[in-house]
Order: structure tokens, then sequence, then C-alpha cells
């Protein structure tokens, strides 16, 4: 059994809380067991600290060993040690005495039959019970409290993982108050938290179940949203096939060609709007059908008029040490051989003075726009002066 469950889990709840139509839609999208490798890396590292955590020893202790297929080199060593780091000024914050509850477990939501999740992390002491989730990534920070528009919103996932927590160990949250805390490491320094009360946890539990009877129910509320972003229903959903095969969008007549000459929005920069508009549904589409297509090859599926085949090679020295010396046998030399060194870049330079507690100066160096590209009207982004950028291209194409 996976340790997530791909319809019902921690990861997808507030895909159903907000679109409960896309129950039924994953369940038309199978997703294949292949791992990327940013998710590898992942797994790996949730089992090293997972081992650090249930024998007490430090990240240190595991360098080089090898999980998931991903070697733990120094780089990933002192994320893991960033992370305990995290954790032991989390729970300072809450008292000592912390006993490890349980690591690595999958657990179920209480009243849904296939819901569950892998929850990371529980601790607790005589006043708190913590439930941690360990974000690996380098992506976008995840918080524990969200804070909208006259509202907070505790993370789903959290809330989802807290709840299953509970259900298992009853005796431990009991009279216990409770932390939800995301620590992730390549991104803050420090562990969000939010602290959620018993109240809190039964209301969520209540209006999962509810949007989970709605998902079963004829016609389920369906909704575009960030929710969508990992969706591998956005393959059938309506709300981002209909527009991809509804070729009447882009209204291709005549008159819709026609450019304006006044300066007005002519019919033809209406044209280009609604196209815009539309290549955001192709794109997004395109790229989940392209995912899904390959992981289907990948577990041995079939796909009609489609073969999986390798990737371009590239030819690399077996031995690269000895290759200098078998080719000055042959006569070339050091130019032939060797790459001119060239001067870095001012983001590489920078990185590089910093090592020696200096600062790149100012005026070494500029920005010059290689040119412009199109976001929408609410992008914060200024709008492209037009002879600042022809400006910024001429120097662009001195300097090749």
């Amino acid at each position: 059994m996976s340790t997530h469950s791909a319809i019902l889990g921690g990861s997808n709840a507030a895909r159903l809380f907000a679109c409960p139509a896309s129950y039924a839609e994953q369940l038309k999208n199978p997703v294949g067991d292949v791992e990327s490798v940013y998710a590898a890396e992942g797994t790996a590292l949730h089992q090293a600290i997972a081992f650090c955590m249930e024998n007490g020893c430090s990240p240190e202790a595991i360098i080089d060993q090898n999980l998931s297929d991903h070697t733990l080199t120094p780089e990933l060593i002192e994320v893991l040690s960033k992370a305990r780091a995290m954790l032991k000024r989390l729970q300072l914050q809450f008292g000592v005495g912390w006993r490890v509850v349980t690591v690595e477990n999958i657990l179920e939501f209480p009243g849904i039959t296939g819901a569950f999740g892998g929850v990371d992390l529980v601790l607790s002491n005589g006043q708190f019970v913590i439930v941690v989730d360990w974000k690996f990534g380098q992506g976008i920070p995840v918080y524990a409290l969200t804070h909208g528009d006259g509202y907070d919103e505790v993370n789903a996932q959290l809330m989802f993982y807290g709840i299953a927590a509970r259900a298992a160990y009853k005796n431990r949250f009991k009279n216990k108050r409770v932390i939800l805390a995301i620590i992730q490491p390549r991104v803050r320094d420090d562990a969000d938290w939010v602290e959620v009360d018993h109240d809190e946890m039964d209301g969520f539990q209540a209006a999962f179940e509810a949007a989970y009877l709605e998902a079963l129910g004829k016609n389920p509320h369906r909704e575009r949203g960030d929710h969508c972003r990992f969706a591998t229903c956005k393959t059938t959903c309506p709300l981002w096939t209909a527009p991809v095969f509804d070729l009447a969008v882009i209204d291709p007549h005549a008159a819709a060609l026609k450019a304006s000459a006044d300066g007005n929005v002519s019919d033809y920069g209406n044209f280009l709007s609604r196209s815009l508009q539309l290549s955001e549904f192709v794109e997004t589409w395109i790229t989940e059908i392209r995912r899904q297509a390959h992981l289907h090859l990948e577990d041995g599926g079939q796909v009609p008029g489609y073969k999986l085949v390798p990737k371009r090679g590239t030819r690399q020295w077996i031995d690269p040490e000895t290759v200098p010396a078998e080719l000055y046998n042959l006569g070339l030399d050091d130019e032939d051989m060797f790459t001119e060194p060239q001067l870095k870049s001012p983001a590489q330079m920078e990185k590089a003075a910093k090592q020696h507690g200096v600062e790149v100066p100012d005026e070494l160096f500029h920005k010059v726009s290689s040119g412009t590209t199109i976001a929408p009207l609410d992008d914060k982004r200024p709008a492209a002066d037009r002879g600042r950028v022809i400006e910024d291209l001429r120097i662009a194409l001195k300097a090749l």
C-alpha cells in the first residue's frame, strides 16, 4: 500500500474541499508508481530522518548511505541536520520530556474507508502533542496557517494528519494541546506551526466527511483553482478540457485578423487575448497528458501509436583522467583539449565573493533585458518601455 492515498489523503484534502467533483475525476486517472527524481530524493530524506529519530543518531552518522537510489551526500546531510535543529527549537517552545509517539506511520482518517496518509512524526509530553510534516523540497513555502481576506485557514493536509494521529493514539492526545507543524529546511530557518483545539479538529473531520459525501452524490461542486496544480484529473475535467476542444473560443474569422490602425483594441487584439487565455489551459493540459502517458507506458501499459524510446545519448569519457595523456600521444595539445577560461556571470561571482567576505561593486555590472514577455495586466512588473527595450537589445547583441 502506498504511504498516501491518491484520492483521499492529506495531500489532496484541500482539493476535495474546493472541488468535491475531483474525487470521481481522480478515479478515472490512476497514477503510476514511478517516482520523479525529486520525489525519490524526498523519499530518501524521509527515510533517513526517520532512521535518525528511531535510533537516536545524528544525520552525520549515516553519511554516504544509499536510500531510494539516493546517496546521502554532505549536502543532503546538511539539510537533515538543519531539519533536526528546527525540530529541537520547536520542542523547546513547548516544554521538555518529549517522547516519540510514531514515526513515518500510515494512519487512517476516521470514519471514511480508504482515506489514509503517511504521518511523518508525532511527539508528546505532559501538556502538548506535536504533529510534524517534513517537507524537503526546494519549492515554494508551505504554511501551517494561511491568512485570507477576513479569515485564517489551517493547512488541510496538516489537519488531516493531526486527526488521523488523534484517532490512532487517543490516550496521547487526551486533555493535551495540539501543535501542527511544517518543517521545511530548504525554504526557511524555523518551523511554521499552528495550535488547534479539539473542537476545530472535530469541525474539520465533519467538514471532510461532508465533502466526501457530496463527492459521492450527483453533480458535486466543480471548481478550477490552485488546488488543480498536481491533480491528474485535469485531463478529463470539463473545466480544463472544454476550452481545449471548443475551437469556437478562438473564432478565427477574417475580420478578427485585421489589426487596428488607430490604437484602439481591435477584433484582432480581442482574438489574441482569447487565444492567450486558451493557451494557459492547453499548456497545462498537454503537460499533464504527456506525464500520464509516460507513467502508463513505464508501468507496462499500452498507448496505441506511441512507445517509450531512450532519450538522445551524449558521449562521455570513460576515464577522464587518462584521456589527456592518450591524446597527447596522438599529437593533440592543450589548446585542442581544454576550454579557454571565461569570466563568470555576476550572479556566480557574487557567490564566490561572499566566501571571501566581500561584495562585487555595483559599477562593474548592469542589468540588460534580453527582450520582453507577455504577462497579464495584474502582473506586478511595470509595462516595458519600447524605446528602452530596443536599447537593451542593442547592448545585449553588442556584447555577444
